[in-house]
């Protein structure tokens, strides 16, 4: 099985993950955009000490969300937003969960929709195509 096909069938196969009970001031953080590592660009679910709520934000958002929460900033607030992402807190964990597998789910497509482009253009640069092997850079 080559690796584009190993790509595609990976997409078809996406599965949630397994999220474990959050103790206070546990978080759990998902997948990085494609090519990248701690970014901060990660969605994560972190469970509040101070106010036992949970939080949905990105990695690098997450920080001024919780000093906001806890500072009354955001009281009242369910969704809020700073520069161009969002984040949300909940109450409950059912509601946290599936906000963060919804996130994570799509970074995830994304991830391998740009996988699988790459590596369709990673097969066209080794056959001789410089627009492909230019294009290669862009990963």
């Amino acid at each position: 099985m080559s690796r584009l096909e190993q790509l595609q069938d990976a997409m078809k196969n996406m599965k949630k993950a397994q999220i474990p009970r959050l103790k206070p001031g546990q978080g759990v953080k998902g997948n990085e955009p494609y090519g990248c590592f701690n970014t901060g660009f990660a969605w994560v679910l972190h469970r509040s000490v101070c106010t036992d709520e949970y939080l949905v934000a990105r990695q690098i958002d997450m920080d001024h969300f919780r000093n906001k929460i806890l500072f009354h900033a955001y009281d009242g607030m369910r969704a809020f937003a700073l520069n161009h992402d969002r984040g949300w807190r909940f109450k409950t964990r059912a509601s946290a969960v599936k906000k963060f597998h919804d996130m994570n789910f799509k970074m995830m497509f994304d991830n391998l929709s740009q996988a699988i482009e790459h590596e369709k253009l990673r097969i066209k640069a080794q056959k001789g195509d410089i627009g492909a092997a230019l294009a290669c850079m862009d990963y």
